[in-house]
C-alpha cells in the first residue's frame, strides 16, 4: 500500500465540485483508494463524491490516500501531481467583504424618502420589476406513496432519466452552470447515494417516495452539521436532486405552478434549488430576495455568474403583502424601494444609463493594449486565487491591458444621478 499526506488546500473544504473532482481523478485507477480525514478520524472510498464530502474535511484538515493495487505506483504519482497542483482549482473563491458591503445610501436618493426595506447584499448589482413569492412545495404527497413491488425499477428507471436529463444541460451550459450540473450529476450517479435508497427500501420496508426522501434528508442532516458554511450550504444540491427524482418518479404530483417569468420580476423565496435558478427566463429575472440562501450556495454562484443582483435578511412574511407590486432591488445599497414613484424610478433610471456607459467604456479599455507614456509596451496581469476566475480576469482585460472590477461602478454613477437635472 502506498500513501500520499497532505494538507487540505481548499478555502471551502471538501464539497461537492472538488469532491466530483477528485473522485473523478481516483475513479481512473483499478487500485483501491481510501481518502482518510484524520482530524475527524474518517474514511471514505475516494471514488465516491458523497462519501468524500462525509468526511466534513475543512481547510488545511491533515488528510491522506492510501492507495493499494496492480496500479497503485502509477496512481499515486498520477494523483500526488494533481492534489500539489491542480485540487485547489477544483474550489471556489468566497467573494471578499468589499463585494458584500453594502454601500451607504447616497443623499440624493434619501432627499426622495423611498419606501425601504433593508437586507444583506449577497450578489451586488440593481434590478427593477414586480415583486413575486415563490411558495416552497410540500414532500408529504411523496412521503405517503405506499411501497409497491415496481418501486426497485422505478428507482432505476428514474435514476437514469435524471442523468440523461443532466447530460442533455451539461452539452447546453458552460461556465458555472456546467460545473455545478457535474458535480450534481457525479451526487445521483455515485453508489451510495442509491445505494442507501436501496437499502432503506429491503431493510426497513419504505416506499421508493418514503426512501427517497428519507435518504435526502440523512445527507441533509451530516451536511447541516458540519463546521463548514460552505458544506452546510450543500443540503440545497442534495435537495434538488432528490426532489428532482421525486418529480421524473411521479409527474403527475409534480406542483403545476411552475413559474413563468413573462415580465421583469423580482423573486421572493425562502430558498432556491440550482435546477430551479436555471429552469427561469434569466432575462425577465430582475433580481431576487431569498431568505435563507447562504453567501456560498450553489444558486448564488449561478446568480452571480448571471449578473442577477440578490438580497438576504428579510422574512417572506414581511414581503408577502407587497406582492404584485412594483419595487426596485437595490443590491448596491442593500435596499429593496416598494412602489417608487416618478422621481425615485428617475433616479435609478439615470444612475443605471450613467453605469451602462461608464461599463461600456471600462470594456472598450479592457480590449486595449497597455503602454506607457514613453509608448513602452506593458503587460497588466489580474491577481486571482483560483482557475474559475481567469475567464473574468481575461474578459476584464487581463493579459492585456488591466483586470476591470465593475462591482462600484453603478455606485460612482450613481452619486452623479443626482446632479444629472431630473432626480
Amino acid at each position: 500500500m502506498l500513501t500520499i499526506q497532505f494538507l487540505c488546500p481548499l478555502p471551502n473544504g471538501l464539497h461537492a465540485r472538488p469532491a466530483w473532482e477528485l473522485k473523478e481523478q481516483c475513479s481512473q485507477w483499478q487500485s483501491e483508494i481510501t481518502f482518510i480525514n484524520h482530524r475527524q478520524n474518517a474514511k471514505a472510498d475516494a471514488k465516491s463524491s458523497l462519501a468524500l464530502i462525509g468526511t466534513g474535511t475543512l481547510f488545511n484538515d491533515s488528510c491522506s490516500l492510501n492507495i493499494s493495487g496492480s496500479d497503485e505506483e502509477q496512481a499515486r504519482r498520477v494523483l500526488e501531481e494533481y492534489i500539489q497542483v491542480r485540487f485547489i482549482d477544483s474550489d471556489s473563491v468566497q467573494p471578499t467583504q468589499a463585494e458584500l458591503t453594502a454601500h451607504p445610501l447616497p443623499r440624493s436618493l434619501s432627499r426622495l424618502n423611498p419606501d425601504l426595506l433593508y437586507g444583506n447584499v449577497l450578489a451586488s448589482g440593481v434590478g427593477v420589476g414586480t415583486l413575486t413569492l415563490l411558495q416552497s412545495d410540500s414532500l408529504d404527497s411523496y412521503r405517503a406513496i405506499p411501497a409497491s413491488a415496481q418501486d426497485s425499477t422505478l428507482l432505476e428507471h428514474s435514476l437514469a432519466t435524471l442523468a440523461e436529463q443532466l447530460n442533455q444541460q451539461l452539452r447546453e451550459r458552460d461556465g458555472e452552470s456546467k460545473t455545478i450540473l457535474s458535480a450534481h450529476l457525479s451526487l445521483i450517479q455515485d453508489d451510495e447515494f442509491a445505494g442507501n435508497i436501496r437499502h432503506l427500501m429491503a431493510e426497513q420496508h419504505q416506499g421508493l417516495g418514503a426512501a427517497i426522501i428519507s435518504n435526502m434528508e440523512q445527507i441533509c442532516a451530516k451536511l447541516s452539521a458540519s463546521a463548514s458554511d460552505y458544506l452546510r450550504e450543500r443540503v440545497s444540491d442534495i435537495r434538488d436532486i432528490s426532489e428532482q427524482l421525486l418529480h421524473i418518479t411521479w409527474p403527475e404530483l409534480k406542483p403545476r405552478n411552475n413559474l413563468v417569468l413573462e415580465k421583469p420580476t423580482i423573486l421572493v423565496a425562502e430558498d432556491l434549488t440550482p435546477s430551479q435558478f436555471l429552469s427561469l427566463d434569466l432575462k425577465n429575472l430582475a433580481g431576487m430576495i431569498l431568505e435563507k440562501t447562504g453567501r456560498t450556495s450553489h444558486t448564488l454562484i449561478l446568480a452571480r455568474a448571471s449578473a442577477i443582483p440578490v438580497l438576504s435578511g428579510l422574512p417572506l412574511d414581511a414581503i408577502a403583502r407587497y406582492a404584485g407590486q412594483p419595487a426596485v432591488l437595490d443590491a448596491q445599497c442593500g435596499v429593496l424601494a416598494i412602489n417608487p414613484n416618478d422621481a425615485v424610478s428617475g433616479y435609478y433610471q439615470v444612475a443605471q444609463t450613467l453605469a451602462d456607459k461608464r461599463q461600456k467604456q471600462q470594456a472598450q479599455a479592457a480590449a486595449q493594449l497597455a503602454y506607457s507614456r514613453d509608448n513602452k509596451r506593458i503587460d497588466i496581469a489580474a491577481n486571482i486565487g483560483t482557475a474559475l476566475e481567469a475567464p473574468g480576469a481575461f474578459a476584464n482585460g487581463a493579459g492585456r491591458r488591466w483586470a476591470v472590477s465593475y462591482r462600484n461602478a453603478l455606485y460612482g454613477s450613481r452619486q452623479r444621478a443626482g446632479r444629472a437635472g431630473t432626480v
